[in-house]
């Protein structure tokens, strides 16, 4: 019995056994052949990546949608496929080709800054400019750029950043309109000078770096376009070279600098300066202080939208009301081309259609 029972333990523990052992071999089996599998298939993709040709990738975008760097291929290509399509085959001045003569930026004193020595003869050196640039020259007389700017940092007013972009939407709206060139500058070109300081050195810097523009004019961060229609009289600043808003009284009986407005200035490309305010008769035609037409630009000086610490004359809720009106006011004349209106000047998101006999 005892043997009995132990040749059956011996059979049983047998054939726990041998029921491990035979899907152990069936696994072991079928990585050997997956695995085999796997080389075989790496062998022949890479005799056949190595045999075949691969094919140009089709991009998604066309090279011609971009614009390439001055003096490449492609870009020659480009302007001389352009320059063949023309009538008559007549080559055109390419705006972008800088003549091997040397001009005024070829000068080892050039300088950008503010602190700079004065441009001795700059009328000459910019007449010259123009001259190896024929592209540029036509209608430089009344080529106008616009500069404006704000602080580098976030705005500490919640809603400052907001008003400041819908500032500048108010003067690419009126630049776009008028064909202006716009700069806006965010950093002081002079750390000693900033604030109020900080246009003079950009205003210089833009001076040097756009002779292909007449008037360099400044317009304040806050400082708003009110009236879209109206063109700058440049006819009557053309035997000056500097114009700046002011009063009469306080600048020249007084003798008050601080009574020249340099919120928005014009000063043209030329090395001398000169003072001039509005003339009377101005009014007349409808401009000016009092006058029956809207204003020209609204400039929110006491309000400093961006810190939030306006004069204390009036609130910031009433600063807030006012810089809103005045910039729906203007973007109404914007939307009334794209056949569309803003019915409250308090509320700039709600548009509606413009009616067919809307006044202008």
């Amino acid at each position: 019995m005892a043997s009995t029972e132990l040749s059956q333990s011996q059979n049983f523990s047998m054939a726990k056994n041998n029921g491990r052992s035979k899907p152990r071999g069936f696994l072991s089996d079928g990585v050997i052949f997956c695995g085999g599998a796997l080389v075989a298939f790496l062998v022949v993709w890479a005799f056949w990546s190595f045999f075949s040709p691969s094919p140009s990738p089709t991009p998604s975008f066309s090279t011609s949608s971009f614009k390439l760097p001055h003096g490449s291929e492609t870009s020659t290509s480009a302007s001389a496929a352009a320059s063949s399509t023309c009538a008559g085959n007549v080559s055109r001045p390419n705006p972008l080709h800088d003549p091997p003569e040397p001009s005024f930026y070829d000068d080892p004193e050039l300088s950008y800054r503010i602190d700079a020595p004065v441009f001795k003869n700059w009328d000459e050196k910019r007449r010259e400019w123009l001259k190896q640039h024929p592209a540029l020259a036509a209608g430089a007389e009344n080529r106008i750029l616009m500069v404006t700017g704000s602080q580098a940092k976030p705005c500490k007013n919640p809603i400052g950043d907001y008003l400041l972009l819908k500032f500048f939407k108010n003067k690419v709206d009126y630049s776009r309109r008028h064909g202006i060139d716009i700069f806006y500058n965010n950093v002081l070109f002079q750390p000693k000078m900033f604030s109020f300081w900080a246009k003079t050195p950009t205003v210089k810097a833009a001076m040097v770096a756009h002779p292909e523009a007449e008037w360099i004019w400044w317009v304040d961060s806050d400082a708003a376009f009110t009236d879209m229609d109206f063109k700058l009289p440049l006819g009557r600043y053309k035997a000056h070279n500097l114009v700046i808003h002011g009063w009469p009284n306080l600048i020249y009986e007084k003798k008050s600098w601080t009574s020249i407005n340099a919120g928005g200035t014009h000063a043209e490309k030329v090395s001398g300066s000169y003072g001039r305010v509005w003339e009377e008769y101005l009014k007349e035609a409808g401009y000016g202080r009092e006058s029956w037409r809207r204003p020209f630009i609204t400039h929110f000086t006491g309000c400093q939208p961006c810190s939030g610490d306006h004069n204390q004359m009036y609130s910031g809720q009433t600063c807030f009301d006012a810089m809103q009106k005045a910039l729906t006011f203007a973007d109404n004349q914007v939307l009334r081309n794209y056949g569309f209106v803003h019915p409250d000047l308090l509320d700039p998101s709600t548009v509606d259609p413009l009616p067919f006999d809307y006044p202008a």
